[in-house]
């Protein structure tokens, strides 16, 4: 391959609302998160880029328009003499490979470097990748990082199904060739790779993308790092980013036996910015950062690491430790803060105790995902101060919705079984008359947590439906992973007017019943057809899937997949008792209209 004559380029994609890794990143972008010294992480990025010769950067971001403006002021200020900056806001989930349609012209035809929007990239030596990457000869080359190094004990264990070990073993670790990688979502791109692209729907980088150029045979290269970046796939990880810069600025600064010039209290990796008014009687212990315009009270206590954003105040006898505060936040008097975060424009009460926890005004702790967003970090809605038991009633709100939405399950069924029972037996017979095969189509598909049950189906298909879709492939109608195409010669008469109207649903009530599925929720999929997005996989697999939902109720077959993806991401950040029975009773009007079947 020939040397580079042009220099490369950089493409971030920030994905679209909802589909980011660390859940607060769908409110507040993972880039514009402060770090160690108060900087957001997307001025470090552009710098780490410049500092690699990369001068023009292009984001794909969310189009909220809250994160836009926040994005557009970040950018603004971001902006280095010499550095091009395009942004392109993302209209809906188009998939990370969709989202980078926008960016053909920018891309021209410098080779390109794809990032995403939660590494720590400070480390990395991108011009040896760029070198492993131009010997190789590869059309693309992904950066990995190598799994967990501790495996544990190599045992291999058999249960029955009557809970008894049948057999028990333990591997030789000479014997252990498991090898543990995951990509880190960074791609060195040679020019042209964009065209690649197709020009409409969903498209996956690595599932549909990358397998495209194997397809046509070109090279697609690994490069596994031997120190890779750090992530911040969480709060807890974005966090211990934080603790690691500041305690590493403070052991340098130790060693050097650096003192600041005012002398305050332990000074040592203690930053504090010049517009900064902090009372003579606070007590700060680095290593600590204070930003602009911050305000310490009296007697106030700051035990590092933490850091302390523009425009935010602690007020007197207050206690604040390990922590980071966001801009234009306050900590209450006599409050007392440790290993927590507090975001934007928060106020902890005064004498509000907040340990180990995310600290948001509402639009995080409102969210329906807080039970499984932050595993390790409860959230606190300080909009509720001074009501100790409002954790309480929101758990005992969300108990009730599944009580409530369990009674429907079974209660629904069963009171529409008179009329249901006829029917299914009317079905059956028409689709045995119909065309030959069995009455029922049975496949695995994915519950709750991913795991695995048996779904039942009226059959609307011919037996050998699976050999006629793989020779119409090429008329696939739809972006999604499943296989939808207008006048599919493999549905059957009856299947047609099954699908129409739906009742080819009919015998998944019983899984309703018995607990694996919800009248409402997510599409039950097989595993793999989820792989093409795994953050939406992720999401939906928090709840039960359901024989309806968002998706349904708009427009079915003929919604494209990136909308598929947000009504199941919507629906599970909002479901609600009136939201399933909002979505029950419009199901049955879309059932009778017949609209958007297949």
């Amino acid at each position: 391959m020939s040397p580079r004559t042009e220099a490369p380029k950089a493409i971030v994609i920030a994905g679209g609302a909802g589909t980011a890794h660390c859940p607060l990143a769908n409110v507040y972008p993972s880039m514009l998160f402060p770090i160690a010294d108060g900087r957001p992480l997307v001025e470090h990025l552009l710098e780490f880029l410049q500092a690699h010769g990369i001068n023009s950067v292009g984001f794909s971001l969310s189009v909220d328009s809250f994160q836009r403006q926040a994005w557009e002021r970040a950018l603004d200020h971001a902006l280095h003499p010499g550095l091009e900056i395009v942004m392109h806001f993302d209209r809906g989930n188009r998939g990370p490979a969709g989202a980078l349609r926008d960016f053909r012209a920018f891309a021209g035809r410098a080779p390109l470097i794809v990032l995403p929007s939660h590494l720590w990239l400070e480390g990395l030596d991108l011009d040896a990748c760029w070198n492993v990457h131009q010997a190789s000869g590869a059309v693309a080359t992904v950066l990995l990082e190598a799994g967990d190094a501790d495996r544990g004990e190599l045992e291999s264990i058999s249960v029955g199904r009557d809970g008894a070990i049948e057999a028990f073993s333990t591997l030789h670790e000479s014997r252990d060739h498991r090898q543990r990688l995951r990509t880190l979502g960074v791609y060195l791109f040679e020019p042209g790779v964009l065209d690649l692209v197709d020009s409409d729907g969903y498209f996956d980088l690595r599932e549909q993308l990358l397998v495209k150029m194997q397809e046509r045979r070109m090279r697609v290269q690994a490069h596994i790092l031997k120190r890779p970046p750090l992530r911040m796939d969480n709060i807890s990880h974005y966090l211990a980013l934080n603790r690691s810069l500041l305690l590493e600025d403070f052991f340098e600064a130790c060693a050097a036996g650096d003192v600041a010039p005012d002398g305050r209290n332990s000074a040592i990796g203690v930053h504090i910015s010049p517009t900064a008014r902090i009372h003579d009687t606070a007590l700060i212990i680095g290593p600590v950062t204070i930003g602009n315009e911050c305000e310490i009270g009296a007697n106030v206590r700051i035990i590092g690491p933490v850091v302390l954003c523009a425009g935010s105040r602690v007020e007197a006898g207050a206690l604040l430790r390990d922590s980071t505060v966001w801009p234009r936040s306050t900590i209450g008097r006599c409050a007392r803060v440790e290993f927590a975060l507090v975001t934007h424009d928060c106020t902890v009460a005064p004498h509000m105790c907040v340990v180990n926890a995310v600290v948001d005004q509402g639009r995080i702790a409102n969210d329906r995902l807080n039970q499984t967003a932050y595993p390790e970090l409860p959230v606190l809605d300080p909009g509720a101060r001074g009501h100790p038991g409002t954790g309480d009633l929101r758990r005992a709100r969300r108990a009730a919705y599944r009580v409530a939405k369990r009674a429907m399950d079974v209660l629904i069924p069963l009171a529409a079984l008179p009329v249901l029972l006829p029917l299914a037996g009317l079905i059956a017979l028409a689709i045995k008359f119909d065309s030959p095969g069995p009455v029922f189509f049975w496949q695995r598909r994915c519950g709750k947590g991913g795991s695995e049950f048996d779904i039942c189906k009226f059959r609307t298909m011919v037996s050998d439906a699976a050999r006629i879709h793989a020779q119409l492939e090429a008329h696939n109608g739809t972006d999604g992973p499943m296989f939808k195409m207008h006048n599919d010669p493999s549905i059957t008469r009856i299947g047609r007017l099954l699908r129409r109207t739906s009742l080819d649903e009919l015998p998944q009530l019983w899984c309703v019943l018995i607990g694996e599925m919800s009248l409402v929720g997510p599409r039950p999929l097989a595993m793999k057809e989820m792989k093409w997005a795994p953050r939406w996989r992720d999401i939906r697999l928090r709840v039960k899937p359901g024989l309806t939902g968002l998706w349904q109720i708009n427009g079915r077959s003929s919604t494209g997949f990136d909308g598929w993806v947000e009504y199941d991401i919507r629906y599970v950040r909002t479901q609600s008792l009136l939201l399933d029975l909002y979505i029950l009773l419009r199901t049955f009007g879309a059932v009778v209209r017949g609209s958007g079947a297949v």
